[in-house]
């Protein structure tokens, strides 16, 4: 899978997991795991008085019992609710699955880490049960099983493509993300703007998918210049392409390839460390970086003969 198309689907799988609670994000996480384990995974409802059985899904070839606990988007995190959900419904699989639970696993959506009291319960479980492999998983987990499927399972589970859904850009998005960069601009070094040369991207190698960032997103480029021309601030456009400039050097130095460059970059301008970014700032960030690439702040020119 190219670093496009993985950036697109990142996204939607953090909007899949923290738009979800209840049983429609215990749905989810089955369709997720039957793409993975096909016939393997079974799905489990809750039947009357029985309940589920302290089991939201199970892999009868790993002996794995999967229990889910999705947050509703707003509410706040309680840390008691969960711990005594995860106590009784371990329990509860325990007794009825027996020696057929080899392996337990807390499926949520806390995509930015379980409160430390939940951890030290989930610990207390481990050691007590020795015998059962218990574990967790969240976005970074879940992402690691779906990102290995073939292009058309994720395709199936992640429509529509990248293409159809980048046709849409807040521009609010492209003049937020050139401030965000803006303002950690070291001192401006550049000089006036050149045109780029059409033999650019051959020369920097890029790829297909890296290509595309640049040329998908030349009807777009316009709005960045906008904003750039009519910011207050008189240095903001070189305060922008000094920022990148300086994060390009940086990776170039460390002997990357022009994709990974071109990933990083993507990665700084949308904030490398967000987890909620949405689809159209990833777009944004297309737009800004095929912009700069287009004035040559970042990637190489062809030496002129």
């Amino acid at each position: 899978m190219d670093f496009r198309k993985r950036r697109f689907l990142e996204a939607l799988l953090f909007i899949d997991l923290t738009s979800k609670s209840g049983t429609s994000f215990q749905a989810r996480i089955s369709d997720f795991l039957a793409a993975v384990y096909g016939n393997d995974f079974e799905r489990t409802i809750s039947a009357g008085r029985h309940g589920d059985r302290g089991c939201d899904g199970y892999n009868a070839a790993t002996k794995t019992v999967y229990q889910c606990y999705g947050k509703e988007r707003g509410s706040g995190v309680n840390t008691a609710f969960i711990i005594s959900k995860i106590q009784h419904d371990f329990q509860v699989a325990q007794t009825h699955f027996g020696q057929r639970m080899v392996n337990w696993v807390f499926v949520h959506n806390l995509v930015e880490g379980l409160p430390t009291d939940v951890g030290l319960a989930i610990q207390a479980l481990r050691e007590q049960n020795p015998q059962i492999h218990i574990s967790t998983m969240t976005k970074d987990g879940i992402g690691s099983l779906l990102f290995a499927l073939p292009d058309d399972a994720l395709d199936l589970l992640f429509a529509p493509s990248p293409d159809r859904s980048f046709d849409d850009i807040d521009p609010a998005d492209i003049q937020r993300l050139l401030k965000t960069v803006a303002a950690g601009a070291r001192e401006a070094t550049h000089g006036e703007l050149m045109p780029v040369p059409r033999e650019k991207i051959s020369y920097n190698t890029l790829s297909e998918p890296a290509a595309r960032v640049v040329r998908d997103n030349v009807q777009y480029v316009g709005q960045v210049a906008k904003f750039v021309r009519e910011d207050a601030d008189p240095i903001f456009g070189e305060a922008v392409a000094s920022s990148l400039n300086a994060k390009y050097q940086s990776l170039r130095s460390q002997g990357m390839s022009s994709d990974d460059i071109m990933d990083e970059l993507l990665g700084f301008v949308v904030g490398r460390d967000r987890l909620d970014y949405s689809i159209s700032e990833l777009k944004a960030a297309e737009v800004i970086v095929a912009y700069f690439f287009n004035n040559c702040d970042v990637f190489e020119d062809q030496p002129r003969s």
